[in-house]
């Protein structure tokens, strides 16, 4: 009964990441794909959080993002084993998603200017530029995810973030803020979203391993101080034994 469980467990969280992962990917980039120039950068920005905040209330133990899950990790929120579970669902949500996409853009009648997808790179700002944005906007996104985790108002807050985030980080690298999420668009994508590849895993770890290590530490220390707490009160209410 136990591995029972365990495998039901394991299920459901690996079906959980794939559906929110891959609604999340397939409903923010068609809206770029598809709609673009017709709902602008406010359409696009709101087209994701809305998506990610729905994946988020539809699935509320979903990371969908893998900055969440390896933040997660080092707060000593997640094991390993989960890690890779998640991951894993990430990634298929992702490509699948993407493929879907791909699928259905190189469909399009008639005049076709480009057919390849979305993917997540810059052509306005250069390396240096590119990761400082890229790394400011995921700490920022798995702080949010750390204070909000297993809370009714994390879905609100998540999708409101990732809106206003949308606005700063599109113009920049068309809005990446999600390693798994750029490495499957640029399976369809151009080189230069290929090429961009290795500073969006970088900043994104990178922003994973500081706020989790953080989150740690004021964990750690929440707990010493309760502890200090406890040990006042019982000295208050018992002097004689001290």
């Amino acid at each position: 009964l136990h591995f029972i469980e365990i495998g039901g467990f394991a299920l459901k969280t690996a079906l959980a990441e794939i559906i929110g992962t891959f609604g999340f990917v397939f409903v923010g980039t068609g809206a770029i794909v598809f709609s673009a120039p017709f709902i602008g950068w406010l359409g696009i920005a709101l087209a994701a959080g809305l998506a990610f905040a729905a994946m988020c209330y539809a699935f509320p133990d979903g990371h969908f993002n893998p900055i969440f899950t390896i933040a997660a990790f080092c707060a000593k929120r997640e094991n390993w084993k989960n890690v890779l579970l998640r991951l894993f669902g990430q990634a298929a949500g992702a490509f699948a998603a993407a493929w879907v996409l791909s699928v259905v853009l190189n469909g399009k009648t008639g005049f076709v200017a480009d057919t390849a997808l979305a993917g997540n790179y810059s052509d306005r700002y250069g390396i240096e530029a590119l990761l400082t944005a890229e790394t400011v906007l995921n700490v920022l996104f798995a702080a949010v995810f750390l204070a909000t985790q297993n809370t009714a108002k994390a879905p609100a807050a998540l999708g409101c973030f990732l809106t206003g985030a949308t606005f700063v980080g599109y113009p920049i690298a068309k809005g990446a803020m999600n390693p798994v999420k750029s490495t499957a668009l640029a399976m369809f994508s151009t080189p230069e979203a290929v090429a961009s590849l290795k500073y969006f895993w970088a900043s994104g770890i990178t922003a994973a391993v500081v706020c989790g290590l953080v989150a740690l530490l004021m964990a750690h220390q929440q707990r010493n101080v309760g502890v200090q707490n406890q040990a006042l009160g019982e000295t208050a209410q018992n002097p004689a034994a001290h």
